[in-house]
């Protein structure tokens, strides 16, 4: 137990004067660089900083500085862990630089925030506006000021889906910090449109839902990035979220390319191993797939949930994955034959054995298919199930509008009362 303390005490003295020597060389270089986090928690909210130790270093810059800022870096012996990777498999709003040896430190160089989609200059004009400085080891060093580190802390517990050391800094933050200064923080994430974010992790506690109410702030849970990182969603989640909004055929197939076969600097990252040498960067490759079909399961259940499913699929079965990929597959041809030939070219495949009509909604609920193409998947699957229901083409006015629309006979929203039949498709027997 003394020898980790003692451990954990050595890494904490090399940061900290790693952290001294970067600012002085940003200094040095005309780089005005703010400490986010770290020191300027710690000392802040803890009576003793020492029960906050620090992994990084989290440096604030202004987007038009961060070349520069990396160059210092550089110059100090760090190295981009990502150099070389394709942007999007980089953070948007942060770089990792590592450096080892006799003053091994990690330092986050960031341009903006996390979740924080917004303009950057926007970001950095703001918080820039909003700093102070504090003494750290008998040096000054510049952090954010009050309203902007209760943001910045908020946003933190929602990045990290409300893990122990940011809950409770975000604890602390609230039993600290007074209404007024959460007030200045809403307006600050206001004019960021940010608002939502904010409102999310303060409801990640009791004192702080009731801070978030006292504001007026919005529910906060809109956004399913938001939900996947409060569940605690493993990563490839977002992966599945993204691909769930991506509307094209041809940019979905880019994103299943891009995470089954990533740039060589992020596999390295990825899975250590593979900086070995050129044979385990192959292994590392063959690897991946089998890596991400284990995750890949809880990954969709999670987004699911996010999704607000859970009441109807509280799960991902075998049997829902298959019928999730036998109905994607056959919106695909549906569509396809349809443009080509009509009904009449129309030929899906039998859906899977295993299949489960749960998996065949997620996808009849989640894509942007038209009535038509709804229908004729529906029609292929009661058909090979022995049910076998003609598909109907109707048209005519509803509520002084021209309308088309197609449904199956039998259907609780039959529209043959209201429309004249202008098509009856039979099913195909399997």
């Amino acid at each position: 137990m003394k020898a980790a303390s003692r451990a954990i005490a050595a890494r904490q003295l090399a940061l900290a004067a790693s952290s001294i020597e970067v600012l002085d060389a940003m200094a040095e270089a005309g780089i005005r660089a703010v400490v986010l986090k770290g020191a300027a928690i710690a000392t802040r909210l803890y009576d003793d900083p020492q029960r906050r130790p620090a992994g990084d270093v989290d440096l604030l810059v202004a987007p038009s500085q961060a070349r520069a800022a990396a160059h210092v870096l550089t110059s100090l012996g760090f190295r981009d862990v990502l150099s070389g990777a394709r942007t999007d498999e980089r953070a948007a709003h942060a770089a990792t630089f590592r450096r080892s040896g006799t003053m091994p430190a990690c330092v986050d160089l960031h341009t903006a925030l996390a979740l924080c989609r917004g303009d950057p200059e926007a970001l950095w004009d703001e918080f820039s506006r909003a700093s102070t400085f504090i003494d750290v080891d008998g040096r000054s060093i510049e952090v954010l000021a009050d309203p902007a580190q209760a943001f910045v802390i908020a946003v933190h517990a929602i990045q990290h889906g409300g893990a122990a050391k940011q809950r409770e800094d975000l604890q602390r933050a609230l039993a600290r910090y007074d209404l007024d200064t959460w007030e200045h923080a809403a307006t600050m994430a206001r004019r960021l449109d940010a608002e939502s974010i904010l409102a999310a992790g303060l409801r990640l506690s009791e004192p702080g839902a009731r801070v978030a109410s006292k504001l007026a702030l919005p529910d906060g849970s809109d956004s399913v990035e938001i939900r996947l990182r409060l569940a605690g969603a493993p990563a490839v989640s977002f992966g599945v979220m993204h691909l769930a909004q991506t509307r094209s055929t041809r940019q979905r197939i880019r994103l299943v390319l891009a995470e089954l076969f990533p740039s060589r600097s992020f596999i390295r990252y990825s899975y250590p191993f593979a900086a070995r040498g050129r044979a385990m960067l192959t292994l590392a490759y063959l690897y991946r797939p089998f890596w991400l079909a284990v995750r890949l399961p809880r990954a969709v259940s999670a987004w699911i949930r996010a999704n607000g499913s859970s009441a109807r699929v509280s799960a991902l079965t075998p049997g829902n994955a298959i019928g999730a990929a036998w109905a994607w597959r056959a919106a695909i041809l549906a569509r396809r034959q349809l443009r080509r030939g009509g009904l009449e070219a129309l030929s899906l495949p039998r859906p899977p054995a295993r299949a489960t009509w749960r998996g065949v909604g997620i996808v009849l609920r989640r894509r942007n298919l038209t009535c038509l193409e709804r229908a004729v998947i529906r029609q292929s699957w009661h058909s090979a199930h022995g049910s076998l229901r003609d598909l109907i083409v109707g048209a005519g006015t509803n509520d002084d509008a021209f309308v088309i629309h197609a449904w199956l006979e039998g259907d609780p929203e039959d529209q043959s009362t209201k429309l004249g039949r202008l098509v009856r498709h039979e099913p195909h027997h399997y």
